[in-house]
């Protein structure tokens, strides 16, 4: 099971021609890597624009893999989603659980995170920056 947390991205921190590369290569690695293997994806705080994005994108994925991501917007959404397979203890504290587990970059080394994830991490903090 991953989380995917898009809060703070916006429409131009997918827009630009390197995004749109590792955006093809995330799509790569979920299909050639985990159809079978993954349970269940969480992307939450998804941005207003993300449904047209995903409207795209959903077609080009293997039905069975794009079945098991679910997509929320705003935190009720998000516990109930997360509580599907998860107990509250186990639900970051930000989320609405009441883990210890933080989301801070520093947290997050307690969390794996493929190389895909820390360069899609990377690259919106520094697109942020600017």
């Amino acid at each position: 099971m991953r989380i995917y947390d898009l809060k703070g991205i916006g429409l131009l921190d997918v827009a630009d021609q390197e995004s749109m590369k590792l955006g093809q290569r995330l799509m790569q690695v979920v299909e050639n890597h985990f159809p079978e293997r993954m349970a269940k994806a969480f992307i939450i705080n998804a941005p207003p624009f993300f449904s047209t994005l995903w409207n795209v994108v959903r077609p080009m994925l293997n039905p069975r893999t794009a079945a098991k991501i679910s997509i929320t917007r705003h935190k009720k959404a998000t516990l109930a989603a997360l509580r599907t397979l998860m107990d509250d203890d186990v639900i970051p504290a930000p989320y609405g659980g009441t883990s210890g587990v933080g989301l801070s970059p520093d947290d997050m080394s307690s969390w794996y995170c493929s190389p895909e994830e820390r360069r899609l991490r990377d690259h919106v903090a520094r697109v942020n920056s600017q």
